[in-house]
């Protein structure tokens, strides 16, 4: 059933993103949902055409640009992917899905590898996030601080630098 599949799906409303992923990882989208005014076509990824009154009502922006992929949301395990991985950025508190998009889309630009988010941020595969990292979400390891990433994180040897809007002391 659909409530099952929610949570390993995510949907992606930008035709620039999706063609990116059409040609570096097709394997990743499970369907491409297109307006009728704007058909789209695939040879091996099925693609469902939409009434325009319709699309318009699944979309999550007021002036859809006609075309979404349903993708499978990363399946990362944080162990490899911390072993591997040398530059970190570490996000405490950020509840604005376009702020989080666009730290996301800058890690992307400056080769950092791994993002960590403490509980109360906003979650990585909201639409808005999606729309503002353009892709970034889908590469950028992003894991939720848990009691064990802080002591996996030190046996690795990771080191940090902190930032704060706040801060007194430098």
């Amino acid at each position: 059933p659909p409530v099952a599949l929610a949570p390993l799906i995510v949907v992606l409303e930008s035709p620039k993103v999706i063609r990116e992923y059409l040609e570096k990882r097709p394997q990743d989208i499970v369907a491409i949902i297109c307006a009728e005014s704007d058909v789209f076509t695939h040879e091996k990824i099925p693609v469902w055409v939409m009434k325009n009154s319709v699309f318009d009502r699944l979309a999550s922006t007021v002036s859809p640009q006609k075309l979404m992929a349903l993708c499978h949301k990363p399946a990362w395990k944080m162990k490899p992917v911390v072993t591997g991985a040398s530059r970190f950025f570490l996000l405490d508190g950020v509840r604005d899905p376009h702020n989080l998009g666009a730290v996301l889309r800058n890690m992307k630009a400056f080769g950092v590898d791994v993002l960590l988010l403490s509980e109360d941020c906003v979650d990585v595969f909201h639409p808005k996030v999606c729309r503002a990292a353009a892709g970034a979400v889908l590469s950028i390891p992003c894991f939720v601080i848990t009691d064990e990433t802080v002591p996996l994180l030190n046996q690795l040897g990771a080191r940090f630098s902190m930032i704060t809007a706040k801060g007194e002391q430098s």
